[in-house]
């Protein structure tokens, strides 16, 4: 259902090896102490399904998310200066996601690609998304932040200084679908894992709205 394209350079040496990875087995504790580290299953945990209306039709929904270890720090024009900075942005576990609207008869429609925030993703048709030659959806990974998009290319974001970069260059990662389960580990760095469908909002963020973040105020 799903391939992830990873960029040719992503900066964080442990997603590169791993991404994604399953949620680990521990406790939070464990989980900063680096158990993360360790090698792991690509995953995909699929949510229940939910129901969603867009643009006036009724589809069945479905969250597909993905875990990474870590989520680096942002960099002017899209480098990882100072990838490991918590001032810049950086922190353990990083959740990102798609959610695909079915019709009643089960086929494909729409996608919604986070990115960061729910508000700064984007919509587009299923018969405008690429996909392999097996049918499986095509999900670009950005370079160090995760987020995900459905072509290649850079990402202007923050006046240039947290731009997303894409790559059709990178490994290709067909992860294993799970069902997902309530998982909790805030305490050790501010993540969730829910069940439920992840409801996107009814509209894409615009160009210009990511390049002038945080000072759009439609988005805030």
């Amino acid at each position: 259902m799903i391939q992830l394209r990873l960029h040719h350079a992503e900066p964080s040496l442990e997603s590169r090896t791993s991404i994604p990875c399953s949620i680990p087995d521990a406790d939070a504790a464990a989980v900063d102490a680096g158990a993360t580290n360790a090698a792991c299953a690509s995953v995909v945990y699929a949510s229940e399904v939910g129901t969603m209306v867009y643009n006036n039709d009724l589809y069945s929904a479905r969250t597909y998310s993905f875990y990474y270890p870590e989520n680096l720090a942002l960099g002017c024009w899209g480098a990882c200066v100072n990838p490991r900075s918590q001032a810049w942005g950086y922190h353990r576990h990083d959740l990102e996601a798609v959610t695909v609207l079915f019709t009643q008869g089960g086929l494909p429609r729409h996608v919604f690609f986070f990115a960061h925030a729910d508000r700064q993703g984007m919509w587009v048709p299923w018969a405008e998304c690429e996909r392999t030659a097996d049918g499986a959806l095509v999900v670009y990974v950005a370079r160090g932040s995760h987020a995900s998009y459905p072509r290649p290319g850079r990402y202007w974001r923050v006046l240039g200084f947290a731009n997303d970069v894409c790559s059709s260059r990178g490994a290709m990662v067909r992860p294993v679908v799970r069902p997902a389960q309530d998982r909790d580990l805030e305490g050790g760095g501010g993540f969730s894992l829910r069940a439920q469908l992840r409801v996107p909002p009814p509209t894409s963020i615009t160009p210009w709205q990511r390049f002038i973040l945080p000072f759009c105020a439609e988005l805030r």
